[in-house]
């Protein structure tokens, strides 16, 4: 083989290697722009999902501190007006 068949085959592979080392990055970089697509296309479509659990959760919440508003308020109507006071009031009226 002689010196100008080496230098070629050289000159060649080194051109080869630059490349396949340029289409090695393009592949990284496309991997690196379907990895994000991905998780940018998820969070996308679970975006509703997460929006309904959100209100779901504040109604849940809101008709909790309704509920208890409501208990709270009855608990007092039971307090100032006592039963037993007018039973007896009652039961005295009629002897």
């Amino acid at each position: 083989m002689a010196s100008s068949d080496m230098h070629e085959l050289l000159t060649e592979q080194k051109t080869t290697n630059e490349l396949l080392g340029k289409i090695l990055e393009q592949d990284i970089h496309k991997q690196h722009q379907e990895t994000r697509r991905f998780w940018f296309g998820l969070f996308i479509h679970a975006l509703p999902f997460i929006v309904i659990a959100v209100l779901v959760w504040y109604v849940y919440q809101f008709i909790g501190h309704q509920v208890e508003a409501l208990q709270s308020t009855v608990n007092e109507i039971q307090q100032s007006t006592d039963i037993s006071g007018i039973k007896d009031k009652i039961e005295s009226f009629f002897n």
